[in-house]
């Protein structure tokens, strides 16, 4: 799976698209996949920091509800602070103050 989160690298600079797809894969992945739950997190904040690249606050706010069966098999206090950061993601999207407060 470490080679999936290299393609989505390098397609984040020439095709987002892709690169979300990409990502999407790897977090939600089979557990027969064998992902790690470093790769998970890698491509959870990768994502959300193209949702915010790509000023998109409602995709923003559907990662940050489909990933919370990952969330709740890692540690409180790491899933908290993934929480925080995917928030703060929202900081960077003009005029999402409304969905950031609903999410």
């Amino acid at each position: 799976m470490a080679s999936q989160l290299a393609q989505a690298h390098e397609a984040a600079k020439q095709s987002p698209q892709q690169a979300v797809e990409l990502y999407n894969s790897v977090l939600f992945a089979d557990k027969a996949d064998n992902v790690t739950m470093s790769d998970r997190e890698t491509a959870l904040l990768a994502l959300a920091a193209m949702y915010e690249q790509m000023q998109d606050a409602s995709a923003l706010t559907t990662l940050i509800n489909s990933s919370q069966q990952f969330l709740v098999t890692i540690s409180k206090a790491k899933s908290s602070k993934l929480i925080r950061t995917l928030v703060d993601h929202f900081n960077g999207i003009s005029g999402a103050l409304q969905v950031q407060i609903s999410t």
